[in-house]
C-alpha cells in the first residue's frame, strides 16, 4: 500500500528534474549548434549586445560581447588563421 502512494510522488519529482535538465541544457546546446553553423561564414556581433555569445570554432571557444552602441562587429571564422588573428587582436 505504501508503495502505491509513493509512486505518483516519485514520478512527479522525476518529471520535474527532467524538465529542469532540459531547460538548463537547451540554451547551451542551441548556442553551440548556432556557433558551429556560422564557422563557414563568420560571426556578427550586433551593437549593444551585453550578453556573452559563445563562438566555438576551430577547437577554440571564446565568449564574445559587443558593448558598442554604434558599431556591429564581424568576426571572421572561415579559417583558423582568421579566427586566431581576431583572438589576438580583439577590438
Amino acid at each position: 500500500m505504501k508503495l502505491q502512494k509513493f509512486l505518483p510522488k516519485l514520478k512527479a519529482v522525476g518529471l520535474a528534474l527532467g524538465l529542469l535538465t532540459v531547460l538548463a541544457v537547451l540554451p547551451v546546446a542551441v548556442t553551440y549548434i548556432y556557433s558551429q553553423a556560422a564557422q563557414s561564414t563568420g560571426w556578427r556581433l550586433n551593437k549593444n549586445t551585453s550578453l556573452h555569445q559563445l563562438v566555438n570554432v576551430h577547437s577554440n571557444c571564446r565568449a564574445t560581447t559587443n558593448i558598442s552602441v554604434v558599431y556591429d562587429y564581424f568576426i571572421p571564422t572561415k579559417s583558423s588563421s582568421e579566427w586566431n588573428a581576431t583572438i589576438n587582436n580583439a577590438p
